[in-house]
């Protein structure tokens, strides 16, 4: 488990914290495949894209999106084994 999903809680707290998260799996697991479309079609790039004047700026935000979403899905994937972006 990420110890991002832990963080703000006291150590005491952890076990009920983890506990909660791995009930909710099923949500877990939808939100990361949701993100995980995003990613993809964020990630399709085409030589179109260069045709534009601002074409490294576009490309720059791109990269900022795919960061973010790899991260979220990085901390939403209890198992390391289960996020799709190490596959």
């Amino acid at each position: 488990m990420n110890s991002f999903l832990l963080s703000g809680y006291k150590p005491q707290e952890h076990e009920e914290i983890k506990l909660f998260w791995q009930n909710n799996k099923i949500v877990l697991d939808k939100l990361v495949k949701m993100l995980y479309n995003m990613y993809t079609e964020v990630e399709n790039v085409s030589s179109s894209d260069y045709d534009n004047p601002s074409w490294s700026h576009k490309q720059a935000h791109l990269n900022g999106q795919k960061e973010v979403i790899r991260n979220l899905i990085g901390y939403l994937s209890l198992d390391k084994d289960e996020n799709p972006l190490n596959k």
